[in-house]
């Protein structure tokens, strides 16, 4: 008798919770995120930024050695109106 309780609670107990999830309003609509940051801060003309990463990796493919390595990064844009082009990394390119 105690398990068909507890198997009747574990089934009918979410039902308690899924009417105040039916009650919220209609949620809004979520943008995409930026796929770069700009650093221009919505001013015309060039920007730059610097940074540094630290990655965790092994020494060689398949090694049992792993250690860290820092990974120096940046980026340089320049902005006219809503285009932004750049060069970041390995990147180079435009958004509009």
């Amino acid at each position: 008798m105690k398990k068909v309780t507890g198997l009747l609670m574990a089934v009918l107990l979410p039902a308690l919770f899924s009417q105040t999830a039916l009650a919220q309003e209609e949620p809004t609509a979520l943008v995409p995120l930026p796929s770069l940051d700009d650093f221009t801060r919505g001013e015309d003309g060039w920007s730059f930024g610097l940074g540094l990463g630290i990655e965790y990796e092994s020494a060689y493919e398949g090694s049992d050695e792993f250690g860290f390595e820092p990974q120096p990064a940046g980026a340089v844009q320049w902005r006219s109106g809503d285009d932004i082009f750049f060069f970041a990394g390995e990147a180079l390119g435009w958004r509009g």
